[in-house]
């Protein structure tokens, strides 16, 4: 870092691979200013994209087949082609393992996931399932994760 030059906050998240055999690993994100808000997610679909297979035409279609499904009538007007587009995006999806509130002095911790680890086939994340269940939130988490106090 040059001189003078004072370094970036940063974030911090714990890496838990999908392989048991392979460490967790704590992983230091920058925030840039102006960009508190996104950095995180940003990073985490950028690995996604980077090691996750992309979703086959198939997979896309019951994809959107199902975020259809979930928005019910709201989705009347949403022409094919957007509802398309929609199940191809990479997105992360934020769990709450512990909601802030008093008695954590407003500290949240969540865990952060492919939001198509299911539509993408990935394999089942023993660490990060049982880490669910041990917050008591039980869960079927596919493909790597992340978790991280806010």
């Amino acid at each position: 870092q040059p001189r003078g030059m004072a370094a970036l906050p940063s974030f911090t998240v714990v890496y838990i691979p999908t392989d048991v055999t392979e460490p967790l690993a704590e992983w230091s994100i920058p925030i840039p200013p102006g960009r508190e808000v996104e950095c995180l997610t940003s990073r985490l679909k950028e690995h996604y994209i980077a090691t996750g297979p992309a979703l086959s035409a198939d997979a896309a279609a019951r994809h959107a087949s199902s975020l259809l499904e979930q928005a019910g009538t709201s989705a009347a007007s949403v022409s094919d082609e957007t509802l398309r587009a929609m199940a191809q995006m990479q997105l992360v999806e934020s769990v709450p393992l512990l909601p802030g509130g008093a008695s954590t002095n407003q500290t949240h911790v969540n865990l952060y996931v492919d939001d198509s680890g299911v539509a993408k086939n990935l394999p089942l994340n023993e660490r990060a399932c049982g880490l669910c269940a041990a917050c008591g939130t039980p869960r079927e988490v596919r493909g790597a994760a992340f978790v991280g106090r806010l």
